[in-house]
């Protein structure tokens, strides 16, 4: 196994496609529908968080957040992957601490893999 990965989106196609496409790259992946859900398997020993902005209970940027103010897990590189877009959403995501910021619609599994391999080169 290359790593752990917590993957926390609700888009359920896309996401059930993307975790396919890492397992077989050779990392474990845990997928969660929502932030809330991704907060309480965060401790689990995590190498990378991708994680979607629009979710339902707690969006991403409220998980950045959490991920930042705990000493416990702020170290763990996010990629950020969502479909807002805005230089605004991308700029607060970075200021939030996220390591990458990647528009869904513009990427494809291959490309979001590279850049899992190249933040988790960079640890």
């Amino acid at each position: 196994m290359k790593g752990k990965i917590l993957y926390m989106d609700d888009d359920a196609f896309f996401s059930d496609l993307l975790s396919k496409k890492i397992r077989n790259a050779g990392y474990e992946v845990d997928v969660v529908p929502n932030g809330e859900a991704g907060i309480k398997l965060i401790h689990a020993g995590y190498d990378l968080i991708l994680l979607d902005i629009v979710m339902p209970r707690m969006d991403g940027f409220q998980v950045l957040k959490y991920i930042r103010d705990d000493a416990t897990v702020r170290d763990i590189p996010v990629i950020v992957l969502s479909n807002l877009g805005s230089e605004e959403d991308i700029n607060r995501a970075r200021e939030l601490g996220a390591s990458v910021c990647l528009v869904k619609a513009a990427m494809i599994p291959s490309h979001i893999l590279a850049s899992i391999e190249q933040v988790l080169e960079q640890r």
